[in-house]
């Protein structure tokens, strides 16, 4: 699993990555490998714009795009390394 480190040093492990052609954005789905009160592993998700150097990681704005990061996480399976 590829690494991100955040400004402040706190250290991330990258879940998935896609672009959406129709949002002409980079999303990007990242843990810090703590789990939430159900023993679930906590997942972040951010975006960025394509071809954009460096990236600059952004909050999800709509609530289509949360829809969808949700789809798209009940369809992940994650294997812990």
């Amino acid at each position: 699993m590829a690494k991100m480190i955040s400004v402040n040093g706190q250290e991330y492990k990258l879940v998935h990555s896609f672009e959406h052609e129709a949002f002409k954005k980079v999303y990007v789905l990242f843990t810090d490998g703590s789990t939430n009160e159900y023993g679930y592993l906590r997942v972040f998700a951010n975006w960025y714009t394509p071809g954009e150097e460096p990236p600059v990681l952004k909050a999800l704005e709509t609530e289509e795009e949360w829809e969808m990061i949700n789809d798209m996480m009940e369809n992940l399976i994650v294997v812990d390394e």
